[in-house]
């Protein structure tokens, strides 16, 4: 993007400013608290998102930025396990409406970015969450690798609470 030092300088400021666009999908097997028992869910569910960067470059090599983030968990809030007879078998259990299922957090991010790829880090906070296994606090790390100057792959990891692993993000990027 920018050759030099020099060259950067020059630039203006609404010029330095670059969107990244990702999005994004994954699985993640889903569970069931119900009182102090937990009850795994032997089926992956999808979840997806998308996330909207805008970059301020610093310099040739590093970028930092806000980042609205949004997100939706099929695994997320599911309730009402039915158990078996014996109360060691998962029968059943109700998967809420997509709505109740949806996070959206306002992140900040720093990238760090080299020839063909670019590693993003992140750290969020979750204004809108609906259940109460999705944590308010969390943090991403992505690893872009460029196919062409505006579209790139992403595989990426977000963890819940800065220390319970929430999901793998593989995706789609684009740069405006």
């Amino acid at each position: 993007m920018f050759s030099g030092e020099d060259s950067l300088k020059q630039i203006s400021f609404k010029d330095r400013i670059r969107y990244d666009i990702l999005l994004y999908g994954a699985w993640r097997s889903g569970r069931i608290m119900d009182g102090y028992r937990l009850h795994l869910i032997n089926k992956a569910f999808p979840l997806a998102g998308i996330s909207f960067n805008p970059l301020y470059t610093l310099n040739r090599h590093f970028s930092i930025g806000p980042a609205l983030d949004i997100q939706v968990d099929r695994s997320t809030g599911l309730h009402s396990p039915v158990l078996s007879e014996d109360n060691k078998t998962l029968v059943s259990y109700s998967i809420p409406g997509l709505w109740k299922q949806t996070a959206v957090g306002l992140s900040v991010r720093g990238e760090l970015r080299m020839q063909f790829f670019s590693i993003n880090v992140g750290a969020g906070y979750n204004v809108l969450k609906n259940g109460e296994d999705v944590k308010r606090f969390y943090t991403c790390y992505n690893l872009k690798t460029l196919i062409t100057k505006r579209i790139y792959l992403n595989i990426g990891y977000r963890l819940s609470a800065a220390q319970y692993t929430h999901n793998l993000m593989f995706g789609v990027g684009f740069r405006l």
